[in-house]
């Protein structure tokens, strides 16, 4: 019966290991709930079948101290790991943000402003297309918009189109 109990814990690593290659992507992932997995299974099995196996008390609650001593400290470390990515994300997001900031601002007001009613690009539109659906599917807007420097800034006046 015990080494049933150790086979079945065996296949159940390598189910484990398979399972999380096939539903999670990063490696740091998958290794995260297979080192988890091993800790905990391998705690439960010393801890209810440990003198069935022939080991001592004494050895397996040394082995249990030892065993919960690991998991606190890759707890700890997972934890300082994604602390310390999740900050070095956020500084990339803030800077990402601060450098393309006031590039997306002109944009952004270009396109608002370029289809208000009272300015003079509309009668360009007019003049040019039937309706603005024809314009966005055009292929001038689309190679205009396709052209956009996002390196300078742009005057709220000038529109993609001439």
């Amino acid at each position: 019966m015990n080494i049933i109990i150790l086979i079945f814990w065996i296949f159940s690593l390598i189910l484990i290991w398979l399972m999380s290659n096939k539903f999670f992507n990063k490696i740091e992932v998958q290794g995260r709930i297979f080192i988890y997995y091993v800790l905990v299974s391998a705690l439960f099995l010393l801890f209810f079948k440990g003198t069935d196996f022939g080991i001592t008390e004494n050895y397996i609650y040394n082995l249990i101290t030892t065993i919960l001593g690991i998991l606190i400290t890759v707890t700890l470390i997972d934890t300082i790991y994604n602390y310390i990515n999740n900050k070095k994300e956020e500084a990339y997001r803030k800077t990402a943000l601060r450098l393309l900031k006031m590039p997306i601002y002109t944009y952004c007001i270009n396109w608002f402003y370029l289809y208000q009613e009272d300015s003079p690009q509309n009668t360009i539109i007019n003049e040019n297309f039937k309706s603005l659906e024809d314009f966005f599917y055009s292929d001038d807007f689309f190679s205009k918009v396709r052209s956009f420097d996002f390196n300078r800034h742009i005057s709220m006046m000038k529109v993609l189109i001439k």
